[in-house]
């Protein structure tokens, strides 16, 4: 156990940072397989050695009683070596069709052509100030297929863009979103602490999202409950209905009833329920994607989640090593700070062959998990 924990030890190192390099997977994971098998072969081996020596040690002490000798003209059991040719056949044909079944269905579930989309986590975020038009704008520079964004009401009940229940992060002043009028946040500069050249960003409003969006990106607009709003889903669903942007948005939410809530005021927008830890069989839930803690997102989940009909997104996923690893266990959408990396990846992915593909997935035989936990969505 020892060594071949460290056998996977050594591989998993090598992997990690292997990226797209066929000429260091390909070696790593058959040597590291082949060594495994070795260890077993030779454990197993001594295993049944001291096995029998036990057993004959046993009968000795208990004073056996002799064999009885073959009388003459008795009959043995023989297989003639033809006999043993065709046994050897029928082990090597069931273990052929073993490993074609596996294969397909590994392929089956992986389905290695799907599409994969890119989320800018509160827009490009590694660019510029999250949850600020300017993010939105910069996750269209970078190519991503969605920007998502947090909302959640004013005091005077305007949906506005904002992760944080105060400004104290993003601005240094001590004022809570919902005891404060749409107006009177106008007047807070929410761009400087990103970078000077942003000075002159406000907050957003969500119809002001939609219009820079349209047509662009796509929106997914998490419903953000720093507090107890049951209007929330509501106002967003009856602006979604008035902007006409269902067709160009997706809800999601860590709470599962305002999920409920919109879905029935907007049937035809796709809803998706964040899942930051491990809750039991949460693909079982009534919404049209889980969005799942990528330190949480393994093949077996992402497996059981596409087969009750759902798409899986991952967040936030900020590196070449762990992108690959959530393509490789299935993911269908990145959500990333760094979209622009992520295109970069996903292009270079997409102009691999099928078997090249196939060949980056032999790298989970030993990365099952272990990604580190990521920052909140």
């Amino acid at each position: 156990m020892i060594i071949t924990w460290l056998i996977r030890t050594g591989a998993v190192c090598l992997l990690r940072d292997a990226e797209l390099s066929l000429k260091v997977i390909l070696p790593t994971v058959f040597v590291a397989l082949g060594l495994i098998a070795l260890v077993q072969v030779i454990s197993f081996t001594i295993g049944k050695i001291v096995h029998v020596m036990l057993m004959v040690g046993f009968y000795t002490d208990s004073a056996p009683v002799p064999p009885r000798p073959i009388e003459p003209g008795g009959s043995r059991i023989k297989i003639s070596p033809k006999s043993l040719r065709r046994i050897g056949w029928v082990i090597a044909g069931v273990a052929c069709f073993t490993g074609v079944a596996s294969g397909a269905i590994f392929l089956e579930t992986r389905n290695i052509n799907r599409t994969i989309a890119i989320t800018a986590h509160r827009g490009s975020s590694l660019k510029a100030p999250e949850n600020t038009l300017s993010a939105i704008r910069q996750a269209i520079s970078d190519g991503a297929d969605y920007a998502e964004i947090d909302v959640q009401t004013t005091a005077d009940g305007i949906v506005v863009l904002m992760h944080d229940a105060d400004f104290m992060r993003i601005a240094s002043v001590n004022r809570r979103i919902d005891e404060a009028t749409y107006e009177e946040l106008k007047e807070i500069d929410v761009g400087s602490w990103f970078a000077p050249e942003f000075s002159s960003e406000r907050i957003a409003t969500l119809e002001e999202a939609m219009d820079i969006a349209r047509g662009l990106i796509k929106l997914n607009i998490e419903l953000k409950y720093n507090r107890s709003d049951p209007e929330l889903a509501g106002k967003v669903a009856r602006i979604v209905q008035k902007e006409e942007f269902s067709s160009e948005c997706v809800v999601t939410s860590l709470s599962y009833l305002p999920l409920i809530e919109t879905k029935g005021m907007l049937p035809d927008v796709k809803t998706g329920l964040i899942v930051a830890g491990a809750v039991g069989e949460v693909y079982r839930v009534d919404t049209n994607f889980l969005s799942v803690n990528a330190a949480r997102a393994t093949s077996g989940l992402v497996g059981e989640a596409h087969r009750h009909g759902k798409t899986v997104h991952v967040w936030t996923v900020n590196d070449v090593g762990n992108a690959l690893s959530m393509i490789e266990v299935g993911a269908d959408n990145i959500i990333t700070d760094d979209p622009a990396l992520l295109r970069n990846l996903l292009d270079t992915w997409n102009d691999l062959s099928d078997s090249e593909k196939i060949a980056l997935m032999l790298r989970n035989l030993f990365i099952v998990e272990g990604l580190p936990v990521p920052d909140e969505l």
